[in-house]
């Protein structure tokens, strides 16, 4: 099973936390200002779902131990395949523009599972195994998101996502510039998790994201050091446990070769 720390591991120490550098861009791929504000048009006209009444039979399928779980249909602009494989996902992208894949059902379900409501902590994440990642011609994103969410623009890049970025190794949090320094870019090969956290605080300030490769933890940020009050943009919504959250897969490019699993909640 992947590393996803429990509920009862050691939290970060309530402390500030050191200064992370926002970028203007990435030194690998950037997005064009006209879909930046074509995302940004979206988020502005389309407010985040209130969380959802879901039914019986769709929350016991959200697995509590590392399952697969399916994928929403892509969207229309897609240029790919998505297949059921080896208990996972797998997802080909072949000449693709930028496209968000997100799972049929929340990881966090926020009326049902947050901590106020259910007196524990919730741990919930997903790996993706990495097949084929051509450097200079694919980028995969992992990370999550509240819906609605623009699906021509990568997790990360406007309010209510995150995500880590395969071609710079960069966090993003509601944040369509060049990220924060995380770790090296990801490999073919690798296989990459990332998991959110969320402790019996109902603040919601102890809320914090994990990575791993290849089963090894790979560093974490809790959500509130990203606040960029330089730019106005509150990382936290959307993702402070108000909403229902989902898996949140980017994909650009050719030659991309990616399996989804282990989904977790």
């Amino acid at each position: 099973p992947p590393a996803f720390p429990p509920p009862s591991s050691t939290t970060i120490e309530d402390l500030p936390p050191p200064p992370s550098i926002s970028h203007e861009i990435s030194p690998a791929f950037n997005s064009t200002r006209a879909l930046s504000d074509a995302g940004h048009r979206f988020t502005t006209l389309n407010p985040l779902f209130p969380p959802e009444r879901f039914p019986y039979a769709l929350l016991s399928s959200i697995p509590t131990h590392p399952a697969p779980l399916s994928l929403s249909p892509p969207p229309r602009h897609f240029r790919g395949s998505i297949s059921a494989v080896n208990g996972g996902v797998l997802v080909e992208a072949n000449g693709t523009e930028d496209a968000c894949l997100t799972s049929a059902a929340p990881l966090f379900a926020a009326g049902y599972h947050h901590p106020a409501n259910t007196r524990r902590g919730r741990v919930f994440g997903y790996e993706v195994m990495v097949l084929g990642l051509p450097s200079e011609a694919a980028l995969v994103a992992v990370g999550f998101a509240a819906k609605p969410y623009p699906a021509f623009r990568l997790p990360g890049w406007h309010r209510g996502s995150l995500g880590v970025h395969s071609d710079d190794g960069r966090r993003y949090c509601n944040d369509d510039h060049g990220g924060k320094d995380f770790g090296p870019p990801f490999r073919a090969g690798e296989r990459i998790g990332i998991s959110m956290r969320f402790p019996i605080d109902t603040g919601g300030r102890g809320i914090e994201i994990f990575v791993t490769r290849d089963g090894k933890p790979a560093g974490g940020w809790r959500l509130y050091e990203e606040m960029d009050s330089q730019r106005g943009k509150d990382p936290t919504e959307g993702l402070d446990g108000s909403r229902d959250i989902y898996a949140a897969i980017g994909v650009w490019g050719s030659g991309l070769r990616v399996v989804v699993d282990n989904f977790y909640s």
